[in-house]
């Protein structure tokens, strides 16, 4: 028995049960009565125990401030678990062996949505020059990544030859 991948199934069905029947609007045991009758593999007096922890005001005063934190994120980058520097690897494995650029990471690690759209307006113009970039073999990619995000913090880290 794998510990760590259980509890990953357990979060995930956690989330997936409150997707499906979480509405504030509802009481506890109408929320519970209405999953149970729904989906047979629900306990009730487990999942009336999470249903009841949703509503507290600690869960709720939580749920807002993720909420709030996500909506603050500025560039929607993900790669999980999975270190970057592994994507990199994996990306230049499929590439015979040659490296991709950060505006090409930058793309690959890019959130977006199932229907292929992207989570953050300023990701997709990003994403969208980046790509005028790529087609431009003149310029050079690094230093227009850099001043396209402006991003002060990298620049002020820069050291000369770092990033050339």
């Amino acid at each position: 028995m794998d510990i760590p991948k259980n509890g990953e199934k357990w979060r995930t069905w956690k989330g997936l049960l409150k997707s499906r029947g979480y509405d504030p609007s509802l009481t506890i045991d109408e929320i519970v009565t209405q999953q149970t009758n729904n989906d047979d593999r629900v306990n009730p007096t487990q999942f009336k125990e999470l249903v009841t922890r949703w509503f507290t005001p600690k869960f709720q005063t939580t749920c807002a401030a993720k909420r709030l934190s996500r909506s603050k994120m500025k560039d929607p980058h993900v790669t999980g678990t999975k270190l970057f520097a592994r994507l990199a690897h994996e990306v230049a494995t499929k590439n015979d062996g040659v490296y991709s650029t950060r505006g090409e990471m930058y793309i690959i690690t890019t959130r977006i949505r199932k229907d292929e759209s992207f989570v953050d307006d300023k990701a997709a113009n990003v994403v969208a020059s980046l790509k005028a970039i790529a087609n431009d073999s003149a310029s050079k990619p690094i230093r227009m990544v850099l001043q396209m995000m402006n991003t002060q913090k990298l620049k002020a880290q820069r050291k000369e030859g770092m990033f050339d």
